[in-house]
């Protein structure tokens, strides 16, 4: 099933981005939080947010190879649920001045932008506005979703559609990225897989360590962090943490690190 979610970026998403909705949904209804409008508004959006943006969070370390990445997690939590909680009064002051179902509508989109930039913090060059807005689309949709079948299926829709919407925006706005194999090593029952990472202003690094942005078997070594790739106006280069030289990569070209072998990639090269 994993290997499934994983062969395409946005239907791993959309999957771990659903089930933080559920769960949330189950969680509001345990907690009461349906008892009151103050608690299904500013209560449950609160839940729904952090939620979300962290199952997304765990989907994103799944996805870079890491088991849990426990600070982007709770980074996540924290932001999705002071957001979500901020979308859940706006809303329902916007349902009490007569704003009726459009001040609904806000607040679940303004939640689904609060779980867009928690999710900007944890992945490696999402633009921030870009993911707020991907988030504020899937807050929409979530909250028609909830009247036209029920309020779990609709937040449900939030986070799946939220997740669907990082993943499709991130693929649409790079201009750069690295084609990442990796390879498991030892006994394992993890399977060899590609993934896909946005380069950017912030380097990306490849190590052994829980910071590292693209977790890798340890080589042997005493560097927990083995390289970082970056971009200096459209040059990327590779920094070796071990010798702290750095070296331009071109369009095309391949290199191993480790149980990884990455490939540069670019739209410009993909057009000719």
């Amino acid at each position: 099933m994993m290997s499934f979610l994983m062969a395409d970026k946005r239907r791993f998403f959309a999957a771990f981005g659903a089930l933080g909705g559920v769960l949330s949904a189950i969680a509001s209804n345990l907690l009461g939080f349906t008892d009151s409008a103050f608690e299904s508004w500013v209560l449950g959006t609160a839940s729904d947010g952090a939620l979300i943006a962290a199952l997304v969070a765990v989907g994103q370390s799944r996805y870079l190879g890491k088991k849990f990445d426990l600070a982007a997690i709770r980074r996540a939590l924290a932001i999705g649920a002071i957001g979500g909680a901020i979308g859940g009064l706006v809303g329902m002051a916007g349902m009490s001045i007569a704003a009726g179902e459009f001040g609904r509508m806000a607040g679940w989109a303004l939640g689904g932008a609060a779980v867009g930039f928690a999710v900007h913090r944890i992945i490696p060059n999402l633009p921030a506005k870009t993911a707020m807005l991907a988030g504020a689309a899937g807050g929409f949709a979530g909250c028609l979703s909830m009247y036209l079948v029920s309020y779990t299926i609709g937040v449900a829709t939030t986070g799946a559609i939220i997740g669907l919407a990082i993943a499709l925006v991130e693929m649409k706005v790079r201009e750069m990225w690295l084609e990442v194999t990796i390879r498991p090593k030892g006994l394992t029952l993890e399977k060899e897989r590609t993934v896909a990472v946005t380069l950017g202003t912030k380097p990306v690094v490849f190590g052994c360590s829980g910071d590292a942005d693209v977790q890798l078997a340890s080589a042997g070594g005493t560097e927990k962090d083995f390289v970082s790739v970056g971009l200096a106006g459209r040059q990327a280069y590779l920094k070796d943490h071990a010798t702290q030289q750095s070296r331009p990569i071109s369009d095309g070209e391949e290199f191993s690190i480790s149980n990884a072998s990455i490939i540069l990639r670019s739209k410009i090269a993909e057009a000719t």
